[in-house]
Parts: C-alpha cells; structure tokens; sequence
C-alpha cells in the first residue's frame, strides 16, 4: 500500500497518545476479540471515548492498521481512507490458543458433567448390590459361627451340593445327600445346624433353580422322616 504522507493528528496530549497507540498495538496481534474486550470494560471511560467514534478515532484506527501492516510484512503506513471501522486482520496464533483452550475446557466440563450424571444415576443400584452383598456376608459368618460352635464338619455334604449346583443333577447325588444328613445328624442340635446349613445355601445368589429345588425336595424328605 502506497504512502501518500498523510497521517491523522495525534493527541497533544502524551498520556492519551501512548494509550491509543499501546492499545493498538494490542489490538493489532490479538485481534478485534481483544477490542471488543477493552470496550467492555472500558465503556463510560472518558479517556477511552476514541473507540467508541469520539476525538482522535481516526488516529486510533490509523495506528491499528500501521500496526497490522508492520505485523504481516508491510511496513507503510495505511491511508486514513482505508482504516475501516475496526482490525479486520487474521486472528492471530494467540487468539487460535486461546480458542482451542476454551474448547478443550468446554468438553472437559461437559464430559465431567455427563461422568458425574452417570455417577450419581448408579448410586441407588450400587447401594442395593452392597446391601445385598453385606447381607451375604453377614450369613455366611454367622454360618461358620455356628458350625465351629458345634465343631461340626459340613464339607462333605457341601462338596456334593456344589455338585448338585454345577449341574450335575442326578438321583444318585440327591439320595447321598440326603443319607450323609440322615447317618450324621443323630441330635437335633446338629439337625437344626444342618437345616440353617442347607437353607443358606438355597438362598446363595449363585444357586441356580433346579439346585434350589432338589434340596428342598431333600429338605422335605428329611422332615417328613425326622
């Protein structure tokens, strides 16, 4: 761009003038989101009135365009005629930065928004899941609690239950169970030991049906013989 000579008048005063000219500078490598920004904050200020149109505007806009000019590699200084109303030069690699950054922050707050949501839609079903497994544990305790009390070995009897469990259903496990529980439950101590026993695990969460209802069926049996 040619220089013709011409160059706005600047302020008389030098406090005015190097604000105007530091602000263009700024405005020029930051771009017109840096302007808008210092209006912003700026609006009412007096000393401020050459953004918004008052003295010494066209001074303003002349230094910006010097400054945009120096920046991309022409170092003319503009025409006053050419300066539009406010830097329309290329965003600059700060502003790209600092736009990336708020992105990136934007999605981090969405994702940890949506993470947080999904947290707190699971709470009810992870309190039911660590109730039940307390109340799982509680009996298995007080299971052994009884059993040591009474120094009473079931393993035998729980080895062909797993059996029974894993799906290996015949009559011949069914009928050993129950003669085990006949041939070493001769007092009713034990008997009632045994019946928590084979109660607790019809109830285990891993149990599967036909399990639970071949030891009822035992269970039954015994009963109706006790």
């Amino acid at each position: 761009m040619a220089d013709d000579g011409y160059r706005p008048r600047p302020p008389q005063d030098d406090d005015l003038r190097n604000a105007i000219e530091r602000l263009a500078v700024f405005v020029a490598k930051n771009g017109p989101d840096f302007e808008k920004m210092t209006m912003e904050k700026q609006e009412g200020n007096p000393k401020f009135a050459f953004l918004y149109g008052g003295p010494f505007n066209e001074y303003y806009r002349y230094c910006v365009e010097r400054e945009v000019h120096m920046i991309h590699g022409n170092g003319h200084p503009p025409h006053p005629g050419n300066v539009g109303p406010g830097p329309s030069q290329p965003e600059s690699e700060f502003m790209r930065k600092m736009n990336s950054q708020k992105e990136h922050l934007h999605q981090q707050i969405t994702d940890s928004e949506r993470n947080l949501k999904a947290h707190l839609d699971s709470i009810p079903a992870m309190k039911e899941a660590q109730v039940a497994q307390a109340v799982i544990l509680s009996e298995s305790q007080k299971m052994t609690q009884i059993l040591a009390n009474v120094n009473f070995d079931v393993n035998p009897l729980g080895s062909m239950l797993d059996q029974l469990n894993s799906g290996k259903c015949s009559k011949d496990l069914v009928s050993s169970s129950r003669k085990w529980i006949f041939e070493h439950c001769n007092t009713d101590q034990l008997r009632e030991v045994v019946l928590t026993y084979l109660l607790s695990r019809v109830k285990d969460a891993q149990a599967n049906d036909n399990f639970r209802l071949n030891v009822l069926y035992v269970i039954n049996d015994w009963a109706y013989q006790w």
